[in-house]
């Protein structure tokens, strides 16, 4: 995903925002409305926030760049169980854009990294 002032954008997998990393390098499942929309043709999606619930799955893989700040305080935001679960990973735009093969492999260890580091640190909470 990727967040905006008012709206969100989703992503399939295949193109780019970590897509293919969560996805296929990953082998991710993704949630179901975004398995029906998002992985053939058409691999992008503008949302409302009201609909958020909808797309979010377990884990949520956001885009963000540095200008943008706020989104966490949204009350939809606040609902959804990856944020409850705190499963939400932010991404650098600039770092997750690409999504060339080198890139791709980068991106899914990377991701790997910080889901392992996120559950250990879970664990060790409890």
């Amino acid at each position: 995903m990727e967040a905006t002032e008012k709206e969100y954008y989703v992503y399939g997998d295949n193109f780019g925002r970590g897509g293919q990393a969560v996805y296929r390098g990953l082998n991710l499942t993704p949630p179901p409305l975004v398995q029906k929309e998002l992985l053939g043709e058409t691999q992008w999606k503008s949302i409302s926030k009201e609909v958020i619930n909808q797309y979010a799955g377990s884990y949520i893989f956001l885009t963000v760049n540095k200008d943008l700040s706020g989104y966490e305080g949204d009350s939809i935001w606040k609902s959804l169980n990856a944020v409850r679960n705190g499963k939400v990973f932010e991404l650098q735009e600039d770092r997750y854009w690409y999504f060339d093969p080198i890139a791709i492999v980068g991106q899914s260890q990377e991701l790997a990294d910080m889901i392992v580091q996120r559950n250990k640190e879970s664990a060790s909470q409890k």
